[in-house]
């Protein structure tokens, strides 16, 4: 705990499915476009999904979580 090494996409993809639940399907859409694109992306990974050999710095789980927010609002 507290050491912002915790991967969020599980509980990012969680509000996703719970926001199309809600009747929110647009914003369940564009929070798992955003999330896939940061994935797509690889730069902003936790350490669990970065590849075997891939010698970057992980992101921690504020990074993450940012890198998805910045896709959503447009500033990345």
């Amino acid at each position: 705990a507290g050491r912002d090494e915790a991967n969020p996409v599980g509980m990012m993809l969680s509000a996703a499915m719970m926001l199309r639940h809600l009747g929110e399907r647009g914003a369940g859409d564009r929070l798992e476009e955003a999330i896939a694109g940061v994935l797509d992306e690889g730069a902003d990974l936790p350490v669990d999904l970065r590849a075997p050999g891939d010698d970057r710095p992980a992101a921690g789980t504020s990074r993450m979580a940012d890198a998805v927010a910045e896709r959503l609002t447009g500033r990345r």
